[in-house]
């Protein structure tokens, strides 16, 4: 009998993702994306690291979510894990929610450090008010790594951080080239 992890086939486009959260974030996600369509249309995943292509933003967020699913249901499946696959999607639909705005409409934003773009990510997740637990919040905070604030006196990031850490890093540094434009393996691009 095949497992659960094995019979991932899906590649989650970022509306399908959105309509796996609750009702109150799927409402609060749906009209943030809609609001930023053209940001986020416009906006590469990075300045050149990462998904660095018109549109890149939402394949990095896209290849994000979908490495996070078969990651989910592979080590769920060994140990029980203490979050919810729906978590994994909240985090990654909103850890970069500030790059579509940095690069495409900000010039502030772009100049501005990293607590200047974590401040503005903060900003929007209230402006559209967007629910999170104590968990999705270190999540976000601490996706990209825990830098300064970490101290082997005590675990800063969170089990939920970690693993959004891991998927995260698998498509910036992994696959920063995917997904291809043709002949993608598993996944797509984004339409946009």
């Amino acid at each position: 009998m095949a497992t659960e992890a094995n019979q991932i086939k899906w590649y989650f486009s970022i509306k399908q993702a959105i309509m796996t959260l609750d009702e109150h974030n799927r409402e609060a996600c749906t009209r943030l994306y809609d609001a930023i369509r053209f940001q986020y249309r416009q906006s590469p995943g990075s300045s050149g690291n990462h998904q660095a292509w018109y549109g890149g933003y939402l394949d990095h967020v896209s290849e994000m979510i979908n490495i996070g699913m078969v990651m989910y249901y592979a080590l769920n499946e060994k140990r029980k894990l203490p979050f919810t696959h729906v978590d994994i999607i909240l985090v990654a639909l909103l850890h970069d929610i500030e790059k579509p705005w940095r690069f495409c409409s900000d010039e502030e934003l772009a100049k501005g450090s990293k607590a200047d773009r974590a401040q503005f990510r903060d900003q929007i997740i209230a402006q559209y008010n967007i629910r999170l637990t104590n968990e999705q919040r270190n999540a976000i905070k601490y996706v990209e790594g825990e830098g300064p604030d970490y101290t082997n006196g005590q675990r800063i990031m969170g089990p939920l951080a970690a693993f959004c850490h891991a998927a995260d890093t698998l498509s910036a540094r992994m696959w920063h080239d995917r997904p291809l434009i043709n002949e993608e393996s598993w996944g797509q691009r984004e339409e946009y």
